[in-house]
């Protein structure tokens, strides 16, 4: 959003892990924590049995088995026949029940509807083990229920604000996207008002799946020689670095140029803002 509307204000920008598009990102927060409602209070139970599933298929796609997937856009999973199934369809400890694959293949797909896909769903990769036998250290738990998320659609998506009153299995993944996406804000200034659609002030990208610039482009910033460094890490279950890959791709499909002054650098075994797996303890060593 900085590089696109206030360009004048900067000679360069350092980002990392951007949400992009705040109100579609955060769309992923119902649908997460709907479709996981019934995993997540027993998902200690299953999050080593996901990793392993996961990791044991995606791993080598790079050739190397180092615990850590390159690409996870390259591994072929398909939650409904990859994760091992419990015998008998009962649930138990290190396998999952038919209606908890499905789910898992809803969180990862991401929010969609009758007219097609809303947003980016959550990558392979995102079932990282700090620990590989803890499950406590999983960092899937981002992407089962979004702590964010309750408050965000109570007081600030809607307009006028549903309040506390309201309840996320109410939301209607129909017709409630184009409501939000219409929603007005109004900044006051003394007696000054101007109102504003609040996806053009929060979303620096489309609401959809296919990311793209919605603030007037990148162009500017290049023009005046500004530079933007960027990262994501690829196992990042909050904000999915799908957000950051494809922002970049279409900008780069429509400008040769991108190279020049944008360079993006996504980051294997790194959750959001979190060292996970093949990265530094801490972010004072080596970073």
């Amino acid at each position: 959003m900085s590089a696109q509307k206030a360009f004048d204000l900067y000679d360069g920008l350092y980002i990392m892990y951007p949400t992009g598009g705040h109100i579609p990102v955060c769309s992923r927060g119902p649908w997460n924590s709907m479709q996981g409602a019934d995993l997540l209070p027993i998902f200690s139970t299953k999050a080593i049995a996901l990793h392993d599933a996961v990791y044991g298929k995606c791993d080598s796609v790079d050739g190397l088995v180092d615990g850590i997937i390159d690409d996870p856009r390259k591994c072929n999973f398909d939650h409904l026949t990859d994760l091992p199934a419990c015998p008998g369809d009962v649930d138990a400890e290190g396998c999952f029940t038919l209606a908890q694959r499905t789910a898992l293949k809803e969180i990862y797909t991401g929010p969609h509807n009758s007219t097609g896909q809303l947003y980016i769903g959550t990558p392979l990769s995102a079932e990282w083990l700090r620990g590989p036998d803890d499950p406590a250290t999983t960092g899937f738990s981002a992407a089962l229920y979004d702590i964010l998320m309750p408050d965000l659609f109570k007081y600030i998506v809607f307009d006028p604000p549903l309040g506390s009153a309201w309840d996320m299995i109410s939301f209607n993944w129909e017709t409630d996207p184009d409501v939000v996406k219409a929603s007005m804000c109004e900044q006051c200034y003394g007696e000054d008002c101007t109102a504003y659609t609040l996806t053009a002030e929060l979303d620096a990208v489309t609401h959809s799946p296919t990311v793209a610039p919605n603030m007037g482009g990148f162009a500017p910033l290049n023009a005046k020689d500004g530079k933007i460094i960027q990262w994501h890490g690829w196992s990042d279950a909050l904000v999915s670095p799908l957000t950051s890959s494809t922002l970049y791709d279409k900008v780069l499909s429509g400008d040769a140029e991108t190279p020049s002054f944008w360079k993006l650098y996504m980051a294997p075994g790194v959750g959001h803002g979190d060292p996970a797996i093949g990265w530094p303890p801490t972010w004072t060593d080596g970073f």
